[in-house]
């Protein structure tokens, strides 16, 4: 049996970018580039200030995909609901077919810092 995958696409009021196909064999970090995690066509790292650098985890079990937001500071949201209060790791989340996930949201940047 093949290994389930995820399909990321990128929705027009979102952060540009290439659509991704990711076989969740293992569970997926989603989180912002660093100098060691490069974004990839066959990975979930994005070039994106609101992400975190450990955003959200996505997997595979009993034929289901899971999302978790893993202390982000700008949140993970499913059907525009967010999963977790700032900074909280939330309870794992059961995707289907058509949700809407978002990774953060539009931080308008302070002048001052």
């Amino acid at each position: 049996m093949a290994a389930p995958l995820a399909v990321f696409t990128c929705l027009p009021n979102s952060h540009e970018f290439d659509e991704r196909h990711i076989h969740v064999t293992e569970p997926v970090k989603i989180g912002r580039s660093v100098a060691r995690a490069r974004p990839a066509a066959n990975n979930a790292i994005f070039d994106c200030k609101v992400l975190s650098r450990n955003h959200a985890l996505l997997w595979f079990e009993n034929d289901k995909f899971y999302l978790q937001d893993t202390k982000s500071s700008n949140g993970t949201f499913v059907n525009n609901q967010r999963l977790s209060k700032g900074s909280e790791e939330s309870p794992p989340r059961e995707l289907c077919t058509g949700d809407v996930v978002q990774f953060g949201v539009d931080v308008l940047e302070n002048a001052r810092k």
